[in-house]
Order: C-alpha cells, then structure tokens, then sequence
C-alpha cells in the first residue's frame, strides 16, 4: 500500500479502478471506484482526474488525515461511504453537474462548510440530515436576518451609484436584489455586458431573464442583473461587488 502525502492525478490519462491502490496496483477503468484509496492514512492532499463522473463506494474510506481535495467539475455521483472517517476534512465543495450523494458519504468527517450545487436531486439520509443540522445550529430567523440584513445593504449602496435602476427597491425580498445600469445618454448598457466584467473581476451574478420571462417583457428590458446572498455572505462581499460594478461602468461608457 503506498505512503503518501500527496496524490496528484489530475492530468492523469488513466484513472483508479477497484481496491487499485488498496492492493497498490491500477487498471484503468472509467471511473474512481470503490475502496481505491481505502486506508491510506498518510494522505493529505489529493488532485483527481479531470473527467472523472463517478466516485465509488468507499473511495477514500478511513483516510483518517485527508484535508484537502477538490471534487473535478464532471463529477456526478458520490456513491456510499466515500469519504467516512475522513477526520481532518473540514470542507467541501460540490461540483454543479453533481446530482446524487449517497448515505454516510461523509460519515464522520468534521465538516464545517459545504457548499451544494443548486441542481442536486438526491442526497442520502445521513448527508441530509447533517446539513440540515447545520441550518438548525445556526437557526433559520438567524439566517433569513442575516440575508435581509445584506439585501438591504446591497439596496443602499447600489442607490449611491448613478444610472443603476434597482428593481422592486425597499421591498420585502428572499436574498436577491435585481438591477440594470445605464449609460449617462439614458441608453441600458446590457446586463449581459455587466455580468462578463464583473465575472472577469471575480465576482459572481445572474444575468438574463431569471426564469420570469413575461415580467421580463413587461419592464421592456432584454434582462437585469441578479446579485443573490446567503448564510455565507458579508458585508465585504457586497462592497466588492460594488467596487467591481464601478469599474465596469467606467469601462463600459
């Protein structure tokens, strides 16, 4: 069995196949399969193939000081027990094509965050029990305050920016506040345009139609664009958020 602290196989052609380095040999199937890192006690740090979609069962099962590893982007199943007695992993964040995890996948590991992709369709018991802990240690009256509390902030300080029009401003909202940006001859520069500037600054927002294409039509724009906040935003965010929209208006008169 190899002793390793670090296992980088992110550009690796050909992936871990079952008990591969439990017994410390590689096949070469499609995906990372069950008990393929089983044991491995030294690991710290893993980088796994890009195009991997399936993580078996057991995968990482009892890798007892494995702290940071990043799910690939194609990943779409975390089957049972892939990550239990992971002690030392503390955080996680799931790719956005991941649609099911399975029971105990992080049995006994000491979470303390997990970001979720919005498309996820299955979770096992136990994962979603543990997350819904989470939500009630916090409280959710702590958490709606909390996103209230950063809308208003968002409403107030995108009000001090000229040609930004806010849409159902000082409104009753669920952690989202829609908006657009004009040019000073009145003309709306696209939400679209704003978004690419913002993304390539790293930050974050929805542009388009939201999904309410007749309100859409109505307000006689071809979109607006979305800034959302959560449990896990802050002021600072915001005010990035802010600096970013300032630089991209500049750049966009």
């Amino acid at each position: 069995m190899p002793n390793l602290e670090t296992l980088d196989l992110s550009e690796a052609k050909v992936v871990a196949s079952t008990k591969a380095f439990y017994d410390n040999y590689c096949t070469g199937e499609d995906d990372l399969s069950c008990y393929a890192f089983h044991d491995m006690d030294q690991l710290r740090k893993v980088r796994l193939p890009k195009d991997i979609t399936y993580i078996g069962d057991h995968t990482f099962y009892n890798c007892d000081n494995l702290e940071d590893i990043e799910i690939p982007l194609m990943v779409e199943t975390i089957n049972d027990c892939a990550f239990q007695d992971c002690n030392y992993l503390s955080k996680i964040v799931l790719p956005e094509n991941i649609t099911r995890i399975d029971y105990f996948a992080f049995y006994n590991c000491n979470l303390e965050s997990v970001i979720l992709p919005p498309k996820i369709k299955y979770i096992g018991s136990y994962a979603f029990s543990k997350a819904i802990e989470y939500v009630q240690d916090i409280g959710i009256e702590d958490i709606a305050r909390h996103e209230e509390e950063l809308v208003e902030y968002i409403e107030e300080r995108l009000a001090g920016l000229e040609r930004v029009k806010i849409y159902a401003a000082g409104q009753k909202k669920a952690g989202a506040v829609s908006f657009n940006v004009y040019r000073a001859d009145g003309g709306l520069i696209h939400p679209f345009d704003v978004g690419v500037l913002l993304d390539r600054q790293g930050v974050a927002v929805r542009t388009g139609h939201h999904c309410a294409e007749p309100l859409i039509e109505h307000l006689g724009v071809p979109g607006t664009l979305r800034a959302s906040v959560g449990l896990y935003n802050t002021k600072e965010d915001i005010d990035k958020l802010i600096a970013a929209l300032e630089r991209a208006i500049m750049m966009l008169e």
